[in-house]
């Protein structure tokens, strides 16, 4: 190779010689050149000695161990960075990428990290120095899709604000947290929550109100499960748990929860008890009240055991759990007491396990635990072993905290700083999910739709937050949970008149309408039997009645069935699109897109309430995802008022159109609606948008997968498109039969009445 060919990393043009002297040892033919190759290209790019230097080192490292596959991509990762960044960044990329290439023994899931870097410079390079400072952490619980889902996640949360991207990448942000959260759970605690209620009452009889704990410190490792009397936080996700481990993780958390609950009848006392004790007779109990349960229901050992992970190896340093420690020691003890083929060659924890057995007709006493603690503790602190309350967590991951078999509230215990740390560790995020309780208290089951969290703000006017709504990314293929604020602002309401001086004048519209509406049969069939008339034979009602002669007995004569309609049975959700659009002039008229809306709205509700039909109307608008307005004015309960129109008249057109949150709002009250035909009626001038969002794709797909959700739930959805200049958009959120173009709004009034009464039938 000649000289020329050797790039260096001082003025000199000299590579270092041990440098050199190690691609000579460590690459051959192929591998070598390539390695030279693409340092030349770097220095003939100027992009710099500290761009050179790292690309120099970790190449080799990447070579040795994956050949040439990866290299291609490292060096563009390393000129991206130094173009759109700095070449002190690329270099600090290169320590981390080396880091990296130790942790991924396989090279297509380097080459994926890789792919995700050189995304993430291209396309934030602002957050780039910020997520390599995270790189370690994320690497260690999320693979490079989820790290990208939850990149994507939080770019779009921060559109348009550098602050706020800045804060979420940090992972200082508990918004950002949560999406990180939900991308590394694949699982997550919302969509198992109703079953998780279902699932322990089932099996326990008890009315356990599920919640959930947010991820709040990447740094430590995840929280547990909490408790507290009949009310049972759970961590939001458990990553690396996926797929079918996903779901069970869940369930053993809640099967262990209740067995406490069950089993641990009393509060322990702390006492003068140390820290360390305390973890012991927690473990003690945590095994005893699985015993028991496992007596009763054997299946559990099934769900338990998989997540005990210890060995029995008596070796200071064991795979897996590294140096002999507290910790370490109490895993093992985690195992042993609840696993009887499991063998561990530790005296401490022999003596343990042996007690425990010897114990055995003493299990239902919940004093055991704190007896064999008490000496177990006494033994374990003549070994002098590391033990950290403030970072200790029980071992396995489905155990609780323990901090619900605790009294922590006694005048006489232990108030020194140690014992003060153990609480703080024990006592997860207790103000905040207290406070939560007692909202929720009342209102019990949580839609996967929406959760209320009610929340007061100032902007423009007084405004509450009614719900938290999810929005689909279609980039990533997922739903992000509570990503939308649902805001309810106050009525203006002005008593002019006019829609009440409309409908009159139009009351000749209305009143063909009602007749038209009343003919028309929405009801779920019945199938009669044993009838006197009918269209078809009953045999079973042929049998009694030869069954009645042969008795002697006279014969009912029931021996038809038939089909019979109930009566009308509908529940229709008028949702009204009164974005800065609908402001518009109507062609070739002073008249506003506006207008026209609400006129044909009131003559469509009064005819809807005439014909006995029940409805809800409501309209929306939004100002960015955290700001979606939507007005409810009138619920399904209310008859239509006065007051209703008042409401609808003194609406004002404004901002954009977030047609996925306003479908999912008015969905959520449709659906429990126990109407055997449910049907969401929109209104709407334009194509979804709003200003928080440039990609025009990702709205319009969110809008459909609110739509095909509700049409899982039983829910028809219909779109009348008013003056919509392109029909794409509409087929592609809602089919290509269940929407119609009004070309000119000024015939809204005649037509949206008809179609109502077409989609009824």
């Amino acid at each position: 190779m000649p000289n020329n060919n050797v790039v260096s990393f001082d003025k000199f043009g000299r590579i270092p010689n041990n440098l050199r002297d190690k691609a000579d040892k460590v690459l051959k033919g192929e591998n070598l050149s390539t390695w030279l190759e693409y340092q030349k290209k770097i220095k003939d790019a100027g992009y710099g000695e500290f761009a050179l230097k790292g690309f120099s080192e970790t190449a080799i490292e990447i070579i040795n161990k994956h050949e040439l596959a990866p290299i291609k991509i490292f060096y563009s990762v390393i000129t991206s960075i130094t173009i759109k960044r700095n070449q002190k960044l690329a270099y600090k990329f290169s320590i981390i990428a080396k880091e990296i290439l130790e942790f991924y023994s396989h090279d297509r899931k380097f080459q994926n990290w890789l792919i995700l870097i050189e995304k993430i410079t291209n396309m934030a390079p602002e957050v780039l120095e910020i997520i390599l400072d995270e790189m370690n952490f994320l690497v260690t619980k999320f693979n490079a899709t989820q790290i990208e889902d939850w990149f994507l996640t939080c770019l779009r949360a921060s559109a348009g604000d550098l602050e706020k991207r800045l804060r979420l990448f940090s992972l200082k942000d508990k918004e950002g947290l949560e999406w990180l959260g939900q991308s590394g759970g694949i699982n997550n605690f919302k969509d198992h929550q109703n079953k998780l209620k279902i699932y322990s009452t089932a099996i326990w009889g008890m009315d356990i109100n599920v919640r959930e704990i947010q991820i709040t410190n990447t740094k430590s490792s995840i929280k547990r499960t909490t408790f507290s009397n009949n009310f049972v936080r759970i961590p939001s996700s458990y990553p690396g748990f996926t797929g079918k481990l996903g779901e069970e993780v869940f369930r053993a958390a809640i099967m262990h929860t209740a067995a406490h609950m069950k089993f641990t009848t009393k509060k322990y006392e702390i006492g003068k008890l140390k820290p360390i004790q305390v973890a012991i007779i927690s473990i003690i109990e945590d095994a005893r009240v699985e015993l028991l349960s496992m007596r009763e229901f054997p299946g559990l050992k099934e769900l338990w055991l998989p997540y005990h992970l210890a060995t029995g190896e008596s070796k200071n340093l064991n795979k897996a759990y590294g140096p002999l420690t507290a910790r370490t020691l109490f895993s093992r003890l985690s195992r042993a007491l609840v696993d009887e083929n499991y063998k561990d060659s530790n005296g401490w924890i022999v003596k343990a396990k042996d007690m425990f057995l010897q114990n055995k007709k003493r299990w239902n006493d919940q004093n055991l635990s704190r007896e064999l603690g008490n000496v177990l503790g006494w033994d374990i602190g003549q070994m002098r072993l590391q033990f950290n309350p403030k970072v200790y967590l029980p071992d396995p991951i489905y155990r609780d905290d323990n901090s619900g078999i605790w009294n922590f509230d006694n005048d006489n215990m232990n108030e020194s700083e140690e014992f003060q740390s153990s609480i703080e560790s024990y006592q997860v995020d207790q103000k905040e999910t207290d406070d939560a309780e007692k909202n929720l208290e009342n209102n019990d089951v949580i839609t996967p739709l929406a959760k209320v969290a009610p929340k007061k703000f100032s902007q423009e006017e007084e405004a509450e937050i009614i719900s938290f709504q999810p929005e689909f990314d279609y980039v990533s293929a997922r739903e992000n949970y509570n990503w939308c604020k649902v805001r309810k602002y106050n009525f203006n309401n002005k008593n002019n008149y006019y829609l009440e001086n409309y409908i009159f004048e139009n009351s000749k519209i209305v009143n063909n309408i009602k007749r038209l509406i009343e003919s028309s049969k929405i009801s779920q069939p019945i199938r009669l039997k044993k009838q006197k008339d009918g269209d078809e034979i009953d045999i079973d009602g042929c049998i009694e009645n030869v069954i009645d002669i042969k008795r002697g007995s006279s014969p009912s004569g029931n021996i038809y069935k038939k089909v019979q309609k109930k009566e009308r049975d509908l529940a229709a959700s008028i949702l009204v699109d009164i974005s800065e659009s609908t402001n518009d002039l109507i062609k070739d008229t002073k008249k506003t897109i506006f207008s026209s809306l609400i006129e044909s709205t009131s003559i469509l509700s009064e005819a809807i309430n005439a014909a006995g039909d029940d409805f809800q109307l409501s309209t929306f608008c939004s100002n960015k995802r955290d700001d979606v307005r939507f007005w409810k004015i009138k619920d399904f309960k209310e008859k239509l008022s006065p007051n209703h129109l008042h409401k609808l008249e003194s609406m004002k057109p404004g901002y954009s159109t977030r047609l996925g949150t306003a479908i999912r709002q008015a969905g959520q009250d449709l659906v429990k609606q126990p109407n055997y035909r449910k049907l969401l009626l929109i209104l709407s001038d334009g194509e979804p948008s709003d200003i928080d969002i440039a990609d025009k794709e990702y709205l319009l797909e969110d809008a459909k997968y609110a739509v095909r959700r509700l049409a899982h739930n039983g829910v028809d959805v219909f779109c009348v498109g008013v003056e919509s200049e392109s029909n794409k958009f509409l087929s592609r959120i809602f089919g290509n039969k269940n929407y119609v173009i009004i070309k000119s709004a000024s015939d809204l009034p005649e037509k949206l009445p008809l179609i109502y009464l077409t989609l009824s039938k």
